[in-house]
This record gives structure tokens, sequence and C-alpha cells, in this order.
């Protein structure tokens, strides 16, 4: 029944878990043991097989988690008899889970529920990750002393992710939910047992019941955009405040959404439907000024917020703000419209707030736990493609995974010359939980906040909910509300995802393409030279690249400083400069058109919305 999302009733289930870590040797990141924790103690193996078979007769039907699964699983297992046997899923980069049906075992990664390194996750559960060893990621150890002092290193750090697991899971049990394999279906899985009070029914079911064939969740789709980030002046600036809205998405999620049951379709739209109902029309706009635009606008591969005239798909909500601030409506040409509204997420965000200050106050790590769950769970209505990854080495494949190989050949497609490889192709997310026009109307209206306060204060950066002023306000921790998070002393601001400021003794570096960036890069960055940084080849890269797996690589890569979201006069600088929206020539853009720039940038929406 993927048509409709009804409420939960079924008990949730405790999972049974285990934890597991790998340490390499030398420059070239080589298996050297791993360590694996459960309930039945820790064990440490040197060799792969012998932790096969343990995991094979002592851990069936666990969950095995690792924090950065990726490198653990690979390294572990990449280049053995068994790799064949693993189904991974990906998300981008990122592997997700890898699943293998002949241990009975599901692999994840703590990175699935909390993006934080082994040491954060220590200090949450108060279990301190002990000092790096000085030898570890050069060389073996050379004696049993140097042997013991790895040992207890991996097995705290296998500890930690255990530890950190279990608590999640009890916490989630304690409210009402069952630990999922990230926390975004976690949420769900709460908001379904706890929440929901309403059956759904997707809207391309309700047409079809009437005999009419449509394809109204892919155009509501089209008005699905992610996050604000621009930088509107650039250069050197001092005394600057960097605010924060307090849980910016949760704040409007607790507002009236459009109910999916009572939905209309208009081929020929109207302005009527604008403002008499709440949906989504693919419309022909103009904005003429050079005040900051409020409509997000697809603009070679990027989100932009231009002026000029533009045609797309945009909420009723967003349309009627932007009229009645300046813009000029010019033809409404297909409408999808709700009659009735409802609020799903009143109740979930009230009480998991007021349950994340309460925690604060005591100073409970649950809190964490609340402020994860309100953040992720809005993004679940709005999977849209699944991403599916399967690998394989030609040396062990047997006949019907070469047919299933060959069946996909026109897909993604890599094999390098030891004959390991993998192929990747999309599936359509059909899923019950499935109703874009939710998360369509929650970025939307989270949009629209940070602009009208925006607007009003001549913001020098943004990125999705923050600000960044010359003006001092008020700070506040009430939902929805700003906080003051650094009062900057200096800083630059060079595009989005790029700059440095210093808040006292504390220095945020931001480059984006370049992990764990630092001072000395980012004036590398300003002088126009090269910057170097090492970084770990994963497993699609060294597949392609015929690279080894999880071995350190050096990397130079040159940085462009110009912004192109934005207009501006002169190459960047030092010198302090204010810029214009990017002015937009009006486009013929049919809905195909908008389709596929859709498909393009739904990747990226999903990156940024992850780190709200």
């Amino acid at each position: 029944m993927s048509d409709y999302l009804l409420p939960l009733k079924k008990k949730f289930k405790t999972h049974k878990l285990a934890s597991f870590d790998v340490e390499t040797a030398d420059e070239t990141n080589d298996f050297y043991m791993v360590g694996i924790y459960s309930d039945k103690g820790y064990r440490a193996f040197y060799d792969q097989k012998e932790a096969y078979e343990y995991l094979r007769t002592r851990l069936k039907g666990y969950w095995v988690i690792a924090t950065n699964l990726g490198f653990d699983i690979t390294s572990l297992f990449f280049n053995t008899e068994y790799w064949n046997e693993f189904d991974i899923i990906s998300n981008g980069g990122f592997m997700l889970s890898a699943k293998n049906s002949k241990l009975g075992i599901q692999f994840l990664d703590t990175l699935n529920w909390h993006k934080a390194s082994v040491a954060q996750l220590g200090k949450i559960i108060n279990m301190p990750k002990l000092d790096h060893p000085s030898f570890l990621g050069k060389r073996k150890p050379l004696n049993p002393c140097e042997e013991k002092t790895l040992r207890d290193y991996n097995k705290r750090d296998c500890e930690i992710s255990y530890y950190f697991s279990l608590w999640l899971q009890e916490q989630i049990n304690k409210i009402g939910g069952e630990l999922k394999i990230t926390i975004a279906s976690t949420a769900l899985d709460i908001w379904k047992r706890k929440f929901n009070k309403k059956v759904l029914v997707k809207e391309d079911r309700i047409f079809k019941k009437r005999g009419i064939e449509t394809n109204l969740r892919n155009k509501i789709f089209n008005a699905y955009y992610g996050g604000r980030t621009e930088t509107l002046q650039r250069g050197y600036y001092e005394d600057l405040y960097y605010y924060d809205f307090n849980s910016l998405y949760p704040s409007v999620m607790v507002n009236k959404l459009p109910l999916p049951n009572s939905v209309c379709y208009h081929k020929e739209g109207s302005i009527k439907d604008l403002y008499h109902r709440e949906g989504v029309s693919f419309v022909t706009i103009e904005h003429v000024t050079d005040e900051l635009p409020l409509l997000p606008y697809r603009y070679n591969g990027k989100l932009t917020f231009p002026t000029g005239k533009i045609t797309g798909w945009w909420t009723h909500l967003e349309i009627r703000k932007a009229v009645e601030n300046g813009y000029i409506l010019h033809d409404v040409k297909e409408t999808i419209s709700y009659s009735l509204g409802f609020y799903p997420f009143n109740e979930y965000v009230n009480i998991f707030y007021d349950k994340r200050l309460e925690a604060k106050k005591k100073g409970d790590s649950s809190q964490l736990i609340y402020k994860i769950l309100m953040n992720s769970l809005y993004g679940k209505f709005g999977e849209r493609k699944h991403k599916i990854v399967k690998h394989f080495d030609f040396k062990t494949v047997s006949d019907k995974e070469l047919k299933e190989i060959r069946s996909h050949h026109e897909s993604e497609l890599s094999i390098n010359d030891d004959g390991k490889g993998y192929f990747t192709y999309e599936e359509e997310c059909n899923s019950a939980h499935v109703f874009p026009i939710l998360p369509v109307y929650i970025t939307a209206m989270a949009r629209i906040k940070l602009w009208e306060k925006a607007r009003t204060l001549d913001p020098l950066y943004m990125d999705t909910d923050s600000i960044v002023t010359k003006q001092k306000l008020p700070s506040s921790n009430k939902l929805g509300e700003l906080e003051l998070e650094h009062k900057i002393d200096k800083a630059i601001f060079i595009k989005p995802k790029m700059y440095y400021f210093k808040d006292g003794e504390e220095e945020i570096i931001r480059m984006k393409g370049v992990p764990h960036a630092t001072k000395k890069q980012f004036k590398q960055v300003l002088d126009k030279d090269s910057i170097e940084y090492t970084k770990f080849v994963k497993l699609k890269e060294g597949i392609r690249r015929n690279l080894k797996v999880n071995s350190i690589l050096k990397m130079t890569k040159s940085l462009d400083l110009e912004d192109n979201k934005r207009e501006w006069i002169t190459p960047f600088s030092l010198i302090p400069e204010k810029s214009k929206p990017l002015k937009i020539k009006e486009e013929k853009q049919d809905e195909k058109h908008t389709i596929l720039l859709h498909e393009i940038t739904v990747t990226n929406r999903r990156k940024i919305d992850s780190n709200v």
C-alpha cells in the first residue's frame, strides 16, 4: 500500500548491536588488525578470514557498526574472497550500509545518526578517546608494549562506537520509536508511531481512482529548492555578528501545511487559485529592482536568487509574498492546489523542542537527540530517487552476477585492471512516506523567514539558517528566533562556503572542497596559489582510477575566487564590495527543461539539507 501513509501500530524492534574498528599500517594503509566489540566482549583479529568466521558464527542477526564505515569495511574485506557478498547502499560518496546475507549481518555507520568523530561521540557518552599512538599510520608495532598500546586504542574506539549506538537506541526506545539505519528514518518511525493521526493519500493515486493518469509528483518536486547560501558583500571586515536561527526548519514545520488528500489540478491555472488555495504553480514572474530577491531559480547548475523574468515552479506562499513585494506576475500556466490544510508536525516539534531545552538545562546529552530528530524528519517526505551501487570482482563473480552486470552496461559502469568494479543505477523512491508537497512548503517557509530578516539587515553573508551582519541584534533561545553564534573580530568573505573569521581565540575557516582547511591554505588561495592537501582514496574513486582503496592521495587544487551567484563590479580583493542580484534574461523554459534542471541539482540540495 505504497500510495497510503498510515499511522504505525506494530511494536518496535530492539536490535542486537556490535561494533568494529580496523587499524591499518604503513603509508599504504594495509590491513593490520580489526577489533570487534559486542555483548560478548572484545576480540582482536589479525587475520581477515578469522574475523569473518567470528562474525558468521557469533554475531548473526546483529547490526555491526563502525564510525566511518566506508573506510573500515573496505579495509577489512575489499581484497578478499568475501567482497562479492556485500550489498552496499551509498548516498553520493558516503556508504550508508553494507549488508551481507551470508553472514546475516547489516554493517552500519554512526555517521548515519550523527555527523561526529569518535572523539566527539566519546564526549557525548563520557568515554574519552585515547591518545593516538605515535606510530599509528606510519608503521606496525615493533614490540609487545606498542602492540598493547594499539589494542587498547582500538578497543576504546570500538567501545565508543558500541556504547554510543547502544545509548542512542535506548533513548529512541524511551521516546517510543525504533532505531533505523539513518536518523531521518528513525525520526519518521517515531512520527508515524506517536504523532501521525491521519491516513495520507498520494496525489497521483487520487486521480488514478478517478480514471485520470497524472504525474503530479514530479511537477511538485520541481518546486523543491534547498537552502539559501549567498555572499552579498565580500572582502575584509571587522566587528561583525554571526546569528543562527534556533531550529529554523522545525520552527516552520509547526505551521499549517497542504493536506495531500485534498489535491486539485488545473492544466490552465489562474491567479484566483494562487490567492485562495495553497499549492504549487508553474508561472512566469519578474523581479525588476535590485532589492534582495525572494524566489530561488536554478541557473547554470546552481541555486540562485536573481532579478529579471523567470519561469518555474514555486509555492503559492512564495508567489504571493513575491507579488506583495514588487514582483510582476506575467502568466500562470499550471496549478496543483489543495482545498484543505493540516498541522502534521506541530506536536512533534513543540514537544521535542521543550524536551531539548529541559535536557540542555540539566546538561543531559539527550538534548542532541531531540535536535537531530527535529531537523531530520521533513526531508524523508521528499525522497525522490535511490542510487543503487553494486560492487563486484570478476575473479569470483558467479554466472548470475555476471548476467546482472551485463544487464546494466548502459548505466554507470567501471572496471579496473584487477577485475574489480561497480555499476550504479537509480530507482524511483515509491515508499508510502513520499509526499513532496510537505518538504516543498517547509523549505519555502524557511527561505521566506531568512529573507524577511535579511532584507532589514544589509547582510554580508547568508547560509541556510544563519546571517552575518554589522548590526547587533537581540539574542534569544526561543524556537525560530535569532541567537548570537559568533562575535566576529575580523573576517574575510570570498564567496559561498569560502570564508575566514576570528571570534576571540577561535578561528573558523571554510573552503568548499578542501577538508579541514587551514589558515595557511586560506592565505594561499587569497594569493591565487595552488594548495596541497591529502585525502583517503574512497571505494568508487579507487576502482575508477585504479588506485589503492584507502591509500592516502596527495592533491593539488586551484580555487577560483570569483562568485558567479551574484554580480560584482570588480575582481575579488580585500577591499569591501557590495554585490547586486544576478540579472537573468528571459529564458523560454518549458516544464521538461525545468524537470531536467531539478534532476541535475537535487543531489546537491540533499547535501545542503543534511548539514542543516
